[in-house]
């Protein structure tokens, strides 16, 4: 597997080797001993989680808070999205700025996301499948969301839905609800994640 450390300290971008036969394909999308020496410590899978989404689904701003948080490793086994992670730990130098990949079924790549820091991502075809091993099992105490379309983070999903022809953006709402980055900065820094 082959790393590569984004703009946001803690995201981790790797794309797994695929092997390629008259059969179909294979492809090592994530192994311990390979992750672990990327990080300070062992990501240990608690939980896994998965989702499909149809062609202009915008999903997230999400993020675990309290002292343990949540780490997510995120891969896409059918179709396509535009992945972003934002920087939500207070003392962090890129608070309020995010990063993004692109990561599809075919390109292999996966985004390492850790604690304090949210997820969200824009599916570009119908029917994609994404794929969560989560550090933590859920605790919805802890969850929050922060608005995707928050101006104040400044993220282009409407440039990038027009460079694949998504007219509409499809939200949950509890995402089209979620916090502006200035409630979220009014959370007690207690309940909120640190690296």
């Amino acid at each position: 597997m082959t790393y590569s450390q984004l703009a946001i300290a803690g995201v981790w971008s790797h794309v797994s080797q695929a092997w390629l036969d008259e059969r179909g394909g294979f492809r090592e999308v994530y192994k311990l001993s390979d992750t672990s020496g990327y990080l300070d410590r062992p990501f240990q899978v608690s939980q896994v989680n998965q989702s499909t989404s149809g062609k202009g689904v915008l999903r997230g701003i999400h993020l675990t808070l309290g002292h343990e948080g949540q780490e997510k490793y995120v891969f896409c086994s059918q179709g396509s999205i535009w992945d972003v992670a934002v920087d939500l730990r207070p003392s962090s130098s890129t608070y309020g700025k995010w990063c993004s990949q692109l990561l599809s079924a075919t390109n292999g790549i996966s985004l390492m996301i850790p604690r304090g820091v949210g997820h969200a991502f824009l599916a570009l075809e119908a029917n994609t499948v994404v794929t969560y091993l989560c550090s933590t099992e859920y605790a919805p105490q802890n969850e929050v969301v922060v608005n995707p379309l928050d101006p104040a983070i400044g993220i282009p999903f409407r440039e990038i839905a027009d460079d694949y022809t998504i007219d509409n953006f499809t939200l949950s709402h509890k995402d089209s609800h979620g916090m502006s980055l200035s409630e979220f900065s009014k959370v007690p820094l207690d309940s909120r994640s640190e690296i």
